[in-house]
Order: C-alpha cells, then structure tokens, then sequence
C-alpha cells in the first residue's frame, strides 16, 4: 500500500490532502473565513449580498482573449498534444485499461484526473454515483473498481466520450449508465446521486470544438449552471466533489472558485491541493 508521500511523487506535483478548510479567501473583494452554512444562509437572504454578488458571477465573463499575448498558454500546448494522438489507442494507467480518443480529454497527457481521481477515493464514495463530464471514464472506472457496490452513471455532452466510456467501463468489467447529456438536460430526474463528482471546464475562455469544450468555459457558464441544479440532483445528504484552479484569478480573469460557490449559498471545504507552479488545482467537497 502506497502512503501519501508515494502518491504525491506519482503524480510530480506537490500534492496536499486533508487541506485545513479554515483558511481564508476572496469574496466580493473582502476576505471571508471558512462560513458554515447557517452563518452563509443568513448572509445570503439579504438583497444587498445578492445585488453585490451578481457582480462577482459578472466578472467571470471578462473576455480571455482580448488581451495581450496568448491565453493560457499550458492548455493550448496540451490541445496540440491530443492533435497527435491515434483513434481508439490503449493505453494502461494505474491497472486500469483505457481507450483513449482524440476528441476526448486524455488523463495520459495531464495530472490532473489522477489527482481528481485519488481524492473522490479518499471521501468514501457509496450508492449513486453520477460523474459529470465523465470523458474517457477514467474516474468514474476508478470508483467502480473501488466500490463495487456503487451504481455508476456517467455523463457527457460529447458523444465521443459517452461511447468510449461505455466501451472502457466493459474493458474493466464494470456496468453503469451513460447518458449523452448537456450537465442534467437527459439525465433521468427521477434518478437522485449520493455523490456527483466533476472535473469542470476549468478556465474562462471560449471554445472553438468538442475538444476545447473540455478545458473552455466562456463566463464560467458551465459551472454557474452546474451548481444552480445542484441540489435537485442529489439526495439529501448527498455531497458534490468539484475540482478548480486558481488560475483565472490569479491572472485577473474572474473571482475565486469559493467565491462562486458562496454565491450558491453552498457548505464547501477543500480537501486536497496540487501545486503545478503555474497553477494550483484544489479540489471542493460541497455538502448539501
């Protein structure tokens, strides 16, 4: 059994588990304990916290690319990188058999669906278990191998992905439900998850194809709408696993991923970290 320090070389990044959730951050412009949820409903009936934070959901949508020198410049190398890989190549990544394609998202080519991955692991996932945006499934195959008492569903709004996570989920003897969905449009409502789990569009920017789609979301579109449906989809008691960069705000590009969340009036802590130098991801266990 690998302990921590292992899994942290594995991933060459330094990589922070059980992140002290009382540390500070940024909302509309003032600095904010860690607030527990009765405290953040009080702050959230006001007119005046709303009227305030439509400002900060605007600020998201400050263009990207009007601005001088290319925009996020990592993830338009790692766009050029997926150009050459093969149709339908296999590929082995930590006992667990994947296609990898194209116009999906590749865990091969970053760190971050492994880091993703171990840290959904580490929250003891159990009973419904939906992964938005599942891609190749690579998490949502890592669960399932974990608990195979887990009902799995995935879903994607690229029909490359939903397929090819079909085909890795029966690669790896798993069963599950993947639906071709834009966030919850398909996904049957009579169907209610203990546990979501999404590796988001991460940075604010457009996209021009499927592909990009994965890694742009203009105005953080996608992640407003995402967490306004939120608590419809889980059960009570069910909780979400969200991971998120620093690298919008630290670039002046929009407000802090936990400022969103406060937006939302949702109870959040981060429970892991990954320092990548020119970006740190933090993944956000939300509580419903």
């Amino acid at each position: 059994m690998m302990n921590r320090h292992q899994e942290s070389d594995l991933l060459g990044d330094r990589c922070q588990f059980g992140v002290d959730s009382s540390s500070k951050h940024l909302a509309m412009g003032r600095e904010y304990p860690d607030l527990h949820a009765s405290s953040l409903a009080d702050l959230c009936s006001t007119d005046d916290f709303l009227n305030r934070d439509s400002q900060l959901l605007a600020d998201a949508a400050l263009p990207s690319d009007d601005r001088n020198g290319t925009p996020f410049p990592q993830a338009r190398d790692l766009i050029r990188r997926h150009e050459t890989l093969a149709p339908s190549t296999q590929v082995s990544i930590g006992g667990i058999d994947l296609e990898i394609h194209p116009n999906v998202l590749s865990p091969t080519l970053t760190t971050t669906s492994r880091f993703f991955a171990q840290t959904i692991i580490k929250q003891h996932p159990h009973g419904n278990i939906l992964e938005m945006g599942t891609g190749t499934g690579f998490c949502l195959c890592k669960i399932g191998l974990a608990v195979p008492d887990a009902a799995l569903f995935g879903s994607d709004i690229n029909l490359d992905a939903v397929n090819v996570t079909r085909r890795n989920l029966a690669r790896n003897g798993l069963r599950g439900l993947v639906y071709q969905s834009d966030l919850y449009d398909h996904i049957d409502p009579e169907v209610r998850f203990d546990m979501i789990v999404f590796n988001p569009p991460l940075l604010y920017s457009n996209a021009q194809n499927e592909l990009e789609r994965a890694i742009f979301d203009a105005g953080a579109a996608t992640i407003h709408r995402y967490l306004r449906g939120l608590r419809g989809a889980l059960k009570p008691g069910g909780r979400s696993i969200i991971l998120s960069t620093d690298r919008n705000h630290r670039d002046g590009r929009g407000p802090a991923f936990p400022a969103i969340l406060d937006v939302f009036a949702l109870r959040h802590r981060v429970v892991a970290t990954l320092d990548r130098g020119f970006e740190t991801y933090s993944t956000h266990l939300v509580e419903i």
